[in-house]
């Protein structure tokens, strides 16, 4: 689910209030910021599905596609409700970052660490600028 920074308060206090001993377990879950074209914003995606992190996973693997980082994008499409919610995954051809993508990056740094204390990762983050140099430009 891709988090915006109004919605990740909303869901951290529905995290609190579902805090039984399950969901005391830690479970294996990715987190990543991406660009949601559909809002047009920098967001965070977690996943827990072992078949999409399983389609990251493979379509990385193939020497034509390669590291997926700034270099191909995924569309996620949703159907079903409820316990019969099903995802699946594409991958969309190489091809080179928007500069308003970069800008957006650089403007609202997410501090993905957050997630695993229980911040709020749109907090205080910083921009480590030759990370974005590298990988964005």
């Amino acid at each position: 689910m891709p988090y915006t920074e109004e919605n990740y308060r909303v869901a951290q206090r529905e995290a609190q209030k579902n805090d039984d001993e399950q969901s005391k377990k830690a479970k294996h879950f990715w987190a990543m910021t991406v660009w949601n074209y559909n809002t047009n914003s920098i967001e965070i995606l977690e996943l827990v599905q072992a078949k999409m992190q399983k389609s990251i996973r493979d379509t990385s693997s193939e020497p034509e596609w390669g590291n997926p980082v700034n270099k191909y994008d995924f569309v996620i499409t949703k159907s079903g409700k409820g316990m019969e919610t099903e995802y699946s995954m594409t991958a969309i051809p190489p091809s080179t970052t928007a500069p308003e993508i970069t800008k957006a990056y650089k403007e609202k740094p997410i501090n993905l660490n957050a997630l695993f204390s229980g911040g709020n990762p749109f907090e205080e983050a910083t921009v480590d600028e030759a990370f974005v140099s590298d990988i964005y430009n």
